[in-house]
């Protein structure tokens, strides 16, 4: 019994683990093409309370 719990929890740490990872990553991806397409360094931390 104990090891199925512990499965089970391990399975939704990384469940979790893996959506914060994969939205980090897009908010990198989205900062990325926003430099690229000329936004400041002011506009983007103007932008960031906005995201979190």
């Amino acid at each position: 019994m104990f090891a199925l719990a512990a499965a089970i929890l391990l399975s939704a740490g990384l469940l979790v683990y893996n959506v914060m990872r994969i939205s980090y990553e897009q908010k990198i991806r989205q900062y990325g093409l926003l430099k690229t397409l000329g936004t400041t360094d002011k506009q983007l931390r103007a932008r960031l309370p906005a995201d979190s």
